[in-house]
């Protein structure tokens, strides 16, 4: 059994073990974390400038997994007031714009408890949690007791009385069989039907049975209908979209609304290529069954027209701090698909609002001012291109090797929607390979414009020892396998034997070849040599010396530079 086939059986068993896990213990997973005691830190969400707030006395001993796609984790803190804290532990996430969504909602229950039109009703507000960002891709996020998801309480009400939960779906296939190949109109006509022969008063049930009297009912309604009508406006003004039916959540206690997942704002949901959200905010017939006799023309509207007021007549104080939220660094828009970090001189990625692409990007702060020092640089044109160069250093010859390079380029499908996450991967391992691969002079990475769920990809290697073996060396134990396995590689689609729609490689004949022989998947590239299409070698090593200006001309005419 060959290396390769040796990582893949391993990952194909890790993947299959990992789902099964619903619990973990910190002893094994993190046992500095379970020996912490009495700390300084103040638990998330409780800190207060007086120093009022309570400080983590331990953590739980057990951890549990959600059977979600993302899998977060569900922990507990012990405060030093003696109370339990819990929290989502969510990775591949970037919580920052959740946070500074929080921080909108708390300026704009703020302003509805100022305001006389408001504050006579009571109970007018938008629910918040803590969220507190590790780094750019987790966080912790508070966990909100007596809290239930409008899907998981519509799955149950009709789990216990045997009726399909995508029952509206299988009457349109029923009426349609030909549905995804109608057009719009006739969708719409299909759709129509559907509901006329569905009720849709699941979660008007559901408040009326876990209600224990009329009274309380009464209050859960109106409480119901307000929150909603609050959110929906608050929603609108922030562009928010993504609100499906797992993303609202409904307070058992209260009967309050409560929306979580924010990182769908500023109409990037309405502007998307697949499933654009046109609706302004979400308002279907089950949440206005749900108000009873009156729909929308009742509490709801009434409360609708107050907020939209509120919000009116303070525009300034809520345009100032949404402005921020557009100049902030920090926000990573899902709709160009990548981060942007402060420092573009030393980690920079090229986005446009048709895919992304990356070369080295580098996340780590030790690795960025390390390679600071070095003279590393990144320049990039106004196409999906760029390149890397280097001056010498001590213990680092830059890449000055006498060649001949190689070019690898394909174009790949990867899994529907994880494009993003292959971005973010890829800088990662391209941090690893910039120092065990010397001779990788570039890289490129970014979305096919034909086609959402396919990436084009670019490798430049100026030898082939140093460039195209060491930046994937068959060591077990080698950090770069490791990271491609189990950051890119689940992120293509059909893994280590993805398709190819396109593939090509450059170099001279006896390069290709030993490529071929020491990784057989190789052989899907088309074979070009340098022998029969462009003659002698230039010199392509990082060392070489490119000013700003000839570079920015050398993009601009897209002619290659110079030997």
């Amino acid at each position: 059994m060959c290396i390769r086939d040796r990582y893949y059986t391993v990952f194909r068993r890790v993947n299959k073990q990992l789902p099964q896990l619903t619990t973990l213990e910190l002893r094994y997973v993190s046992p500095a974390l379970l020996g912490a005691r009495s700390l300084d830190l103040a638990v998330p969400g409780t800190y207060r400038v007086d120093g009022a707030g309570a400080r983590i006395s331990r953590f739980s001993p057990s951890v549990h997994v959600i059977t979600s796609k993302q899998r977060p984790r569900r922990l507990a803190m012990k405060g030093e007031d003696g109370r339990e804290y819990g929290f989502l532990l969510k990775g591949h996430e970037d919580l920052r714009q959740d946070e500074r969504a929080m921080q909108l909602f708390g300026l704009a229950n703020a302003l509805l408890a100022k305001d006389r039109r408001t504050r006579e009703h009571g109970h007018l507000s938008i629910q918040r949690y803590a969220v507190t960002p590790l780094s750019h891709n987790c966080g912790v996020v508070g966990w909100v007791p007596a809290c239930d998801t409008l899907h998981a309480l519509v799955r149950d009400f009709r789990d216990a009385r045997k009726i399909v939960l995508n029952v509206e779906h299988r009457v349109m296939l029923q009426l349609a069989p030909d549905y995804d190949a109608l057009s719009l109109p006739q969708k719409v006509e299909v759709f129509d039907a559907a509901l006329a022969n569905t009720a849709g008063h699941d979660l008007s049930k559901v408040l009326w049975l876990k209600s224990s009297h009329s009274e309380q009912w009464l209050e859960r309604r109106t409480h119901y209908a307000r929150s909603l009508a609050a959110m929906s406006m608050v929603g609108h003004i922030l562009g928010l979209g993504d609100r499906h039916p797992s993303n609202l959540m409904l307070d058992r206690r209260t009967g309050k609304v409560l929306h979580i997942d924010f990182g769908d704002c500023f109409e990037v949901a309405m502007h998307r290529d697949k499933f654009p959200e046109r609706v302004p905010f979400r308002l279907t017939r089950m949440l206005v069954n749900a108000m009873e006799v009156s729909g929308v023309e009742g509490t709801y509207r009434a409360t609708c027209e107050r907020v939209m007021r509120v919000l009116r007549d303070n525009r300034d104080s809520l345009l100032s701090m949404l402005e921020a939220f557009i100049h902030d660094p920090l926000i990573s828009w899902r709709l160009l698909g990548a981060a942007a970090e402060p420092d573009a001189a030393v980690d920079a990625c090229y986005t446009d609002d048709k895919g992304f692409g990356a070369v080295f990007g580098l996340r780590e702060q030790e690795t960025k001012d390390a390679l600071a020092k070095t003279g590393v640089a990144y320049e990039y044109g106004t196409l999906p291109r760029g390149f890397m160069k280097t001056a010498p250093h001590k213990g680092f010859d830059g890449g000055n090797y006498p060649g001949p390079p190689m070019i690898w380029m394909s174009k790949r499908w990867v899994q529907p929607g994880r494009n993003p996450a292959i971005a973010s991967a890829f800088a990662k391992v391209g941090d690893l390979q910039y120092y065990s691969a010397p001779a990788f002079l570039s890289a490129f990475e970014y979305t096919a414009e034909d086609n959402a769920d396919q990436l084009w990809s670019l490798r430049w290697f100026n030898d082939y020892d140093m460039g195209h073996v060491a930046h994937f060396p068959k060591t077990l134990l080698s950090w770069i396998p490791t990271r491609v396995l189990f950051t890119m590689i689940p992120n293509l689609k059909g893994g280590l034997g993805a398709e190819y729609p396109v593939g090509l490689s450059f170099s001279t004949k006896e390069n290709i070849d030993k490529a071929i022989a020491y990784n057989a998947g190789n052989k899907a590239y088309d074979q070009h040599y340098w022998e029969d299409v462009i003659g002698p070698l230039p010199d392509m090593g990082k060392g070489q010396e490119i000013s700003a200006t000839s570079a920015d001309k050398m993009l601009r005419d897209d002619k290659p530079a110079a030997a």
